[in-house]
């Protein structure tokens, strides 16, 4: 809900300035958001926020991108656990969960999802779902895990050094990763008294609520997402991303096998000042990165979704839906 586009370029190359303000009234049951599920305590003490709702097998895992939490989830949570068990958790720093050790790169972030999985009793097999960043980091869980995984949902995912990808074809969308970092570090420094007050950092520093979220959902969003030691972790994962993560999951990079895996990518790139053309030209870069995503599974897919930004699981929630329906399907037929 905050500086939504540096979240959208680091997950991806293509992003929104913020979601679209929605005339929708504020859903009451999401007030859950404003304040931890269940906070589990790691072997190293640290405690780390997650929300498990449903029953059944396999168990589904839904990872968030940059700077989010398990709020973003909110519109495909309750609908997929009418199905089986469904948890989003919060990582290390951000929402309800403790910060962990820096960096945060995909090899930490790997190793708190398996001390989380465990320490919540979570037992295999599970299905794995993560947007922008989240795809990324559960990617390179099933790299290491593949034995636990039975399926694969990536929405809009990160790929391994996509900022160079993207760079070649369009320097300028390039040079927004520079300058969204800057405004991440300009946030951070304003949070720890180092920064200039009254200049226009003030307002891209600010958290942009969600017209669908209770007040207090907001406000706890709010209150969090303005902590150091939230966006310090933030930095470290989009500085992940742009080097050490990317390395990390490109070494891992395997095939696997014939796990179903669906991949969705949105059809509409929104990125202010961009050409026609340059739009294009973006979108069959993600088209590519994504389609090579696809192919680690005999199964895979890359769907495109009709109308959605980079937030597909808000823009277009059913999508979501209906791609992790298609892997659980999918994991029934093959266990008959």
């Amino acid at each position: 809900m905050k500086h939504l586009i540096f979240r959208a370029l680091a997950g991806l190359g293509c992003g929104v300035l913020m979601i679209a303000a929605s005339t929708v009234a504020p859903n009451p049951s999401w007030r859950v958001y404003a304040s931890p599920q269940r906070l589990v305590r790691l072997p190293d003490g640290r405690a780390m926020n997650i929300y498990c709702i449903g029953s059944g097998s396999p168990t589904v895992l839904l990872d968030a991108g940059l700077g989010d939490s398990a709020v973003i989830w909110r519109k495909v949570h309750s609908r997929l656990a009418e199905r089986t068990r469904v948890c989003a958790f919060d990582r290390a720093g951000s929402g309800f969960s403790d910060p962990g050790p820096l960096p945060r790169d995909a090899v930490h972030i790997a190793q708190d999802m398996k001390a989380l999985f465990e320490a919540a009793g979570l037992k295999p097999p599970y299905v794995l779902v993560g947007h922008s960043l989240g795809g990324l980091n559960v990617r390179y869980y099933a790299d290491l895990h593949l034995k636990e995984i039975v399926g694969m949902v990536l929405v809009e995912p990160a790929t391994e050094h996509q900022d160079k990808r993207i760079g070649r074809s369009l320097p300028r969308i390039a040079a927004l990763f520079d300058q969204q970092r800057a405004i991440l570090q300009g946030c951070l420094d304003r949070l720890e008294g180092k920064g200039k007050p009254g200049n226009q950092l003030d307002e891209m520093c600010k958290d942009q609520p969600a017209a669908d979220l209770p007040p207090a959902a907001n406000a706890a969003a709010a209150a969090l997402n303005g902590k150091s030691e939230h966006l310090r972790s933030e930095l470290s994962e989009f500085d992940g991303i742009m080097g050490p993560s990317s390395d990390q999951a490109a070494a891992a990079r395997r095939s696997y096998g014939s796990i179903p895996l669906v991949v969705l990518t949105a059809a509409e790139p929104r990125i202010p000042g961009l050409s026609a053309t340059e739009r294009d030209t973006l979108l069959g870069i993600i088209k590519q990165m994504h389609g090579e995503l696809a192919a680690l599974s005999t199964r895979g897919v890359d769907l495109i979704v009709p109308g959605s930004s980079h937030y597909v699981q808000i823009d277009a929630p059913q999508a979501v839906i209906d791609a992790v329906s298609q892997v659980l399907s999918q994991v029934a037929n093959s266990e008959r």
